[in-house]
């Protein structure tokens, strides 16, 4: 399993991809944990059918699309 601080983390996070389909932006925050680790298009689904945030397992309120990582 991948836990804070595991490279495999952190590789996966660091480019500003999606944590989940990893090729999109992530352009959506998770509320009310506030990560923002997905695209809207992953992170709506994710709400739809798991509802817990990828990273913290916070259960969740909604999504709010912003703008990509540049």
């Amino acid at each position: 399993s991948i836990k804070k601080g595991d490279s495999a983390l952190s590789d996966a996070t660091d480019d500003g991809t999606c944590v989940v389909c990893m090729h999109l932006e992530r352009n959506a925050v998770f509320v009310p944990c506030a990560h923002r680790c997905c695209c809207v298009k992953c992170a709506k689904e994710i709400h739809r059918v798991k509802r817990f945030c990828p990273l913290c397992w916070t259960n969740l309120e909604g999504i709010i699309e912003c703008t990509p990582f540049k």
